[in-house]
C-alpha cells in the first residue's frame, strides 16, 4: 500500500514482539498518514509503522450469513466484514480512542456487538463457526519415475565433472593465431620476448585526427585540476624513463601510422598506481578499422577455477605473487612502432608525438601474449 499511494517513508527500526513474548518481526519505516471518513468530514492523523506483511487475511474462515437484526439498519464501516480480505492498517490503542464514538449496540452474549466510529459501525464480537462452510482437504502424490532421477543425477555428474584435457581443441583463427606467434616471437639481447603484428597495416586509415582531438580536450582538464596534472606526467615520464616509449621520428609518406587516444583512470585508493594511462587500440581509423582490428587473439590461457583448486591441493604450502608491469616486459618489434604511436607534450606543452615500444595492455592480443610468455618462461 505504502507504494500504490506514493507515501513518504521516515527511518525507523522498532523490535515488534508478540504473544509469549517472542521476537515478530521489525518495522521498515515510519510514515503518518490521515485517515478521512467516506460518511462524515471526520478524519484522524496517525503514526503508522511499516511492515513487509501485517497479518493473514481476516477473517480466517468463510463465515455464512447470520442473522443479526441489531446489525440489519446500521451504516457498517466495512458492509463485507464477513468476507475474508487482506488488511491494509492496524490501528494501535493509542489511536483508537481518537476513531470511537460512545454509541455501542448489543444484543445476546453470543452475537456480535455494534461500536461507532468516525467511519460508520464497526462489528466485533462472537461469531457462530458451525455454520461456516466446510472445509475441503485435499491429497497429492507425484511418484518420481526412476529413470527421471538417473537422468538428472547423470546431467548433475556431467555438469560437475572436470575436464580430461586442459588444451581443448582450437578454432582455425586460434590455430592461425598460435601458429604466427611460434613461428615470429624472439627475444632481444636482454631475454625480453618481441613479436610482431599479425597482418599488413594497409587497411588502417587515418587516425591522428581524432587522437589530436583528445589530447586537446585532456588538456582542459589537466589545466583545471592540479593533482591530475601531477600523476599524468609523473605516469607518463615514467613511461619514458623506462624507455617503454621514445619520441618518435617524422614520417614518410610511404610509412602506416596508426596513434592511439589516451585518458587517465584515477584510483585514489590504489597503494601503489593512483593514476593509470588507458590507451584506446579500438579507436577507429577513416577506414573504420583500428589497431585491434588486425591483431591475431586467442582463447584464455589463464588456468580454469576448477583446476587451481585441485591443484593448490597437492601443495602444504602456497606463494602468491604478481608480475609488475606483466604486459610492457614484452617488446614490441621496430618495424611495427608506427603503428603505436601516441600524442603527448613537451614541457612549453607543445604536441609531440612518441612510439610505445612495448605491449600495449588495452590491445587485443596482450593477454594472450602475456599468457604465452608465462608458460615458455
Amino acid at each position: 500500500m505504502l507504494h500504490e499511494l506514493n507515501i513518504l517513508r521516515h527511518h525507523s527500526v522498532i523490535l515488534i514482539t508478540g504473544i509469549g513474548g517472542g521476537k515478530s518481526t521489525q518495522t521498515r519505516g515510519v510514515a503518518f498518514l490521515k485517515l478521512r471518513s467516506l460518511r462524515s468530514k471526520s478524519d484522524v492523523i496517525i503514526q503508522a509503522h511499516i511492515l513487509q506483511t501485517l497479518t493473514n487475511i481476516l477473517p480466517s474462515f468463510i463465515a455464512a450469513p447470520q442473522e443479526w437484526p441489531h446489525l440489519t439498519k446500521l451504516a457498517l464501516a466495512d458492509p463485507d466484514f464477513l468476507t475474508p480480505q487482506p488488511v491494509d492498517i492496524i490501528i494501535r490503542a493509542d489511536s483508537y480512542g481518537q476513531i470511537i464514538k460512545p454509541n455501542i449496540i448489543k444484543r445476546d452474549t453470543l452475537m456480535p456487538i455494534a461500536q461507532f466510529s468516525i467511519f460508520g459501525w464497526l462489528v466485533l464480537g462472537p461469531v457462530d463457526t458451525s455454520s461456516s462452510a466446510p472445509a475441503a482437504v485435499h491429497h497429492a502424490s507425484i511418484q518420481e519415475r526412476e529413470d527421471a532421477l538417473d537422468e538428472l543425477l547423470s546431467r548433475f555428474w556431467t555438469q560437475e565433472e572436470v575436464p580430461a584435457s586442459n588444451n581443448p581443441e582450437l578454432t582455425p583463427d586460434e590455430q592461425r593465431c598460435e601458429k604466427h606467434f611460434k613461428s615470429t616471437v624472439s627475444r632481444d639481447s636482454t631475454g625480453r620476448y618481441t613479436v610482431p603484428l599479425k597482418s599488413s597495416p594497409d587497411t588502417l586509415g587515418d587516425s591522428y585526427l581524432t587522437a589530436h582531438r583528445c589530447l586537446q580536450s585532456l588538456q582542459k582538464r589537466l589545466s583545471r585540476d592540479d593533482n591530475y596534472r601531477r600523476l599524468y606526467h609523473q605516469f607518463m615520464t615514467e613511461y619514458r624513463d623506462l624507455n617503454h616509449m621514445k619520441k618518435a621520428s617524422p614520417v614518410s609518406s610511404q610509412q602506416t601510422q596508426y596513434y592511439l587516444p589516451h585518458h587517465g583512470v584515477l584510483k585514489p585508493d590504489s597503494a601503489t598506481t593512483k593514476l593509470r594511462v588507458v590507451f584506446n587500440g579500438s579507436s577507429a581509423s577513416t577506414s573504420g578499422r583500428s589497431l585491434n582490428d588486425i591483431m591475431h587473439t586467442r582463447a584464455k590461457l589463464h588456468l580454469d577455477v576448477t583446476d587451481v583448486l585441485l591443484w593448490i591441493r597437492q601443495f602444504r604450502h602456497l606463494v602468491a605473487t604478481d608480475i609488475t608491469k606483466m604486459y610492457r616486459q614484452i617488446n614490441v618489434h621496430e618495424d611495427d612502432w608506427n603503428l603505436q604511436r601516441i600524442l603527448w607534450l613537451d614541457k612549453l606543452l607543445n604536441e609531440v608525438a612518441y612510439y610505445l615500444t612495448t605491449v600495449t595492455y588495452s590491445t587485443k592480443a596482450a593477454p594472450f601474449l602475456a599468457g604465452m610468455f608465462k608458460r615458455n618462461v
